[in-house]
């Protein structure tokens, strides 16, 4: 339940993100040319954070979701209290955190199952993430006009600190399991 839990947190900052990035930057005063260069910025980032945090995962084990979903959380929660040329190195980041999480959530789920149930484990993990990837922008377009865009990037990034809270304790539970 905790790996679930996270995947949808997860999915729902990532499609958040991903969905509401460009009308976000438009109203954060930057042009229409801006929302394009933004939204690839952040899946650039998405790239390199995947690979980056995959890695670190890999060396270091499920505790790193934690603590980089933590470090995830202000990074995407600043995006929309900045100006300028600045959001795009926002964006970038927020790629290679939050997403970069969810990309190294799929490793875990891997390592978590028993060798039998693996491919159904994760592949039920993946499917529950889709909760998430549904509710990140309808919350998204619920939100968009109604607050400001440091409440509407607050609220995306609010799920990370599920995911860090969650990742704690499987990480906790993983270690009590072991022993």
């Amino acid at each position: 339940m905790l790996l679930w839990i996270i995947y949808i947190s997860s999915s729902l900052t990532t499609f958040f993100l991903s969905s509401w990035m460009p009308v976000a930057v438009e109203a954060l005063g930057l042009s229409r040319r801006a929302a394009p260069i933004a939204v690839a910025l952040l899946f650039a980032g998405s790239a390199i954070g995947g690979i980056i945090v995959g890695r670190i995962v890999d060396q270091r084990g499920v505790i790193m979701i934690s603590i980089l979903a933590f470090a995830a959380f202000p990074v995407v929660a600043v995006v929309g209290s900045l100006s300028g040329q600045v959001i795009f190195l926002a964006s970038f980041l927020a790629g290679c955190f939050a997403f970069g999480v969810q990309t190294a959530l799929h490793g875990v789920a891997g390592g978590i199952y028993p060798t039998q149930l693996r491919g159904n484990g994760v592949g039920w993990a993946v499917g529950i993430a889709k909760i998430g990837s549904i509710m990140g922008p309808i919350l998204g377009g619920l939100l968009l006009g109604r607050v400001s865009n440091q409440v509407l990037f607050l609220a995306a990034a609010a799920p990370l600190l599920i995911v860090s809270f969650s990742s704690f304790a499987l990480a906790r539970h993983r270690v009590r399991s072991d022993e």
